[in-house]
Order: C-alpha cells, then sequence, then structure tokens
C-alpha cells in the first residue's frame, strides 16, 4: 500500500512505521510504499527496534522524500535499531543516493544490539552495517550482525564496521554487483561478485578481517589498486575460490596490498587467478611479504 502521513517521535515524524522495543511484529504478503502525494517528508518507510519479520513483502522505499546530499538527512528503506529482523523471501529498494537497510548499533538504552538476517531476498541498494561510536570496535563485532543465508542477490554497495556473514552453508549461493567496504569482519562463503567498481577493491575493501571461501570474483575494476580485492589493513584469508578477468588500475589486477607491512595475506589452496589485469601484478600486487599455500593435490593456479 502507498501511504501519504508520516509518523515518529516527536520532532521526527518521518516513517512510515515506528515499530517499538520489546514489541515482535510481522509483515506477510504486501508491498509497502509512499505515495506519490505525501502530506509531509518521509526519511524512513520503517524505523525498527522490535522483533520484525519481513515475509514475502517489497519494501519499494525509492518514493522517499529527503533529500540525499545531506548525510544527516539520509534516506534508509529500512532501519535496525535493536533487536533481531529476519528478512525472507521479500525485496528492499532503497532510493537512489540512500541505503535499503542498515544495521545500527547504540550503546546505552540499545546496548543489546541488533541482529539481522536477509534469507532468499533480493536487495536493491546500499547496505550499512555500522555503530554510534561510543563502543569498543571489538564489541561493535557482537552487536552489529547482518547474515545472509539461503541464495540472494544484492545489487548495492555494503560498508560494515560490525560482522557479517554470507551464506554459512554450502547449499546456499549469493550474487552481489557492489563492492564492500570492510572495517570489522567479513565472513564470505558460495558467493559471486560480479561487475562491482571502486577506486580501490572493485568488490572488497578490507581494513579489518576477511576470510573468503569457494566464490567466485568475476569481472570487478577499481581504478587504482585491487580489482577484486584491496588489502588497506589487517587480515585477508583466501580458500579455494576464482578471480577471472578482474581489472586492477594500476598494481593488482585481482589483489593488491601496498600500503601496510603489517597486514597478513594468505592464498590458499584450491584459488585460482586467470586473465586478471593491471598494470603491475596482473593477478597480484604486493609490496610486502604474503603467503600462497598449496598443496599437491590442490594447488594455487595462475593462469
Amino acid at each position: 500500500s502507498a501511504f501519504s502521513d508520516p509518523v515518529g517521535s516527536s520532532g521526527t515524524e518521518n516513517q512510515l512505521f515506528q515499530l517499538l522495543q520489546d514489541s515482535t511484529v510481522t509483515f506477510q504478503n504486501g508491498t509497502l510504499n509512499v505515495s506519490e502525494t505525501p502530506t509531509a517528508d518521509f526519511r524512513f518507510l520503517i524505523q525498527n527496534y522490535s522483533n520484525l519479520t519481513l515475509d514475502n513483502m517489497v519494501l519499494d522505499g525509492s518514493g522517499l522524500t529527503y533529500p540525499t546530499q545531506t548525510i544527516a538527512k539520509t534516506p534508509y528503506t529500512l532501519s535496525n535499531n535493536f533487536g533481531s529482523t529476519l528478512i525472507k523471501n521479500s525485496t528492499i529498494i532503497g532510493k537512489e543516493g540512500g541505503f535499503a537497510f542498515d544495521v545500527y548499533y547504540s550503546k546505552g538504552t540499545y546496548g543489546d544490539g541488533v541482529n539481522v538476517t536477509v534469507q532468499d531476498s533480493t536487495i536493491n541498494g546500499n547496505i550499512e552495517v555500522d555503530s554510534d561510536g561510543k563502543d569498543t570496535a571489538e564489541n561493535v563485532l557482537t552487536k552489529a550482525v547482518l547474515n545472509f543465508k539461503g541464495v540472494n542477490t544484492i545489487n548495492g554497495n555494503i560498508t560494515n564496521e560490525g560482522t557479517i556473514n554470507i551464506n554459512t552453508t554450502d547449499d546456499a549461493a549469493s550474487t552481489i554487483t557492489g563492492s564492500i567496504d570492510n572495517s570489522g569482519a567479513l565472513n564470505i562463503n558460495n558467493t559471486t561478485f560480479t561487475g562491482g567498481e571502486a577506486r580501490n577493491g572493485g568488490a572488497i575493501y578490507n581494513a579489518g578481517t576477511t576470510t573468503v571461501n569457494n566464490s567466485e570474483f568475476n569481472k570487478n575494476t577499481a581504478t587504482q589498486y585491487g580489482g577484486a580485492i584491496f588489502v588497506a589493513s589487517g587480515t585477508l584469508n583466501v580458500n579455494n575460490s576464482t578471480f577471472t578477468e578482474n581489472n586492477g588500475g594500476v598494481i593488482g589486477g585481482a589483489i593488491s596490498d601496498v600500503f601496510n607491512v603489517l597486514n597478513t595475506l594468505n592464498i590458499n589452496e584450491g584459488t585460482t587467478f586467470t586473465g586478471n589485469y593491471a598494470t603491475t601484478g596482473g593477478a597480484i600486487g604486493a609490496y610486502n611479504a604474503f603467503n600462497i599455500n598449496g598443496t599437491s593435490d590442490n594447488k594455487v593456479t595462475f593462469k
């Protein structure tokens, strides 16, 4: 349904729904969007503090009316601030320049954190996993958690300072067409990254800890470093994955690690690099030591 009148707490009446702490809410088999003639500006479709389930829903935030050029007023189709959220068999659409949804941890009243699971769904728009900056980075890893399960398609970019787990079972597969900026913990299984574009790290920019298993990186592009992955700092572990026709611009067609001597980069057995390109380091461009760990039965291959 399309709605015209926003609601919310005093001074923040800019939401279609505000779902309160300690409540349990389910939306099923429907569509939520904003009327073409709203009575006031909408920043959110749903601002959520509850235990929320979205089952076979379409949340279309393309009609949100808050301007996107002001960070403090960036529109969010779904903002998750507390509790547990399950997005199942659903589609979330973000306004251009805004976010499809976030996972936002705020220390204090909402100190137990927030956990979001996306299962067999499509996300068209950007995703943000972050905090108010009042707790330690270590605590944020357990308080702001995003899980992807089943078969998902993510058409947008993701920023992460919490924990993201993508497809933790071998029978699941997801596709991501944007890039991930990771400063937290990122665990990836059975995922295809394709067509991502960024200045550094066409698919992943890592400044935290990233582990990649059984995944594919195809035709991602960076204009400067790391067509698929750029390791700015932290740790990257890659296992049994393929990198094909990624373009890293200056250094590292597939993977680049050129700045921090304290980085850890492990390329492990079963990983294959094919047809990647950069001016320097067609497959891997590294100014620091890194580890290639193959076996006689399961090699690391460069073609």
